[in-house]
């Protein structure tokens, strides 16, 4: 707290512009965390909503932390229903098709594009010999210039 005070009195004294209270948080970081309150929000509304096993034993509670607990469990059991049923959709035949199609187009999409930069590279070289005659004629002539000037100095 005396940290935070003494910060703003050096703002406020005119002392350093930009002083950032360590309660302050990044917008990134706000939007983060609303988005994830959200979620979690979300999720126990649809608990709820959906299972009424939970809404009984929540209703038996007996005080706020045995609710807690068994809202735990019950996210504990969601979270591994949702794994068992995400893998078995990761090992899906559809799902290894899909993938290694979108592999494939990733494949020729990377190697079209190397195919365009080699390209632009080899016609930038290309063009920089056709003008570096031009470029080494213009650079001697300016420094025969720039020559003469300065032995008329001395």
């Amino acid at each position: 707290m005396i940290l935070v005070i003494s910060q703003w009195s050096r703002l406020a004294s005119g002392g350093e512009k930009k002083v950032r209270s360590p309660t302050q948080f990044s917008p990134h970081l706000m939007r983060s965390l609303k988005f994830l309150i959200g979620a979690v929000g979300g999720l126990f509304g649809g608990m709820l909503l959906t299972n009424k096993h939970l809404r009984k034993k929540l209703r038996d509670a007996r005080d706020p932390k045995e609710a807690a607990k068994i809202f735990g469990h019950e996210v504990q059991r969601g979270g591994k229903e949702l794994a068992k049923e995400a893998k078995e959709w990761a090992g899906s035949d559809e799902t290894q098709k899909r993938w290694k199609e979108m592999k494939k187009n990733l494949t020729k999409s990377c190697h079209t594009l190397q195919e365009e930069a080699e390209e632009i590279a080899t016609e930038a070289v290309t063009k920089a010999k056709e003008n570096l005659p031009e470029a080494k004629r213009k650079v001697q002539s300016l420094y025969k210039e720039a020559k003469k000037k300065v032995e008329e100095w001395n």
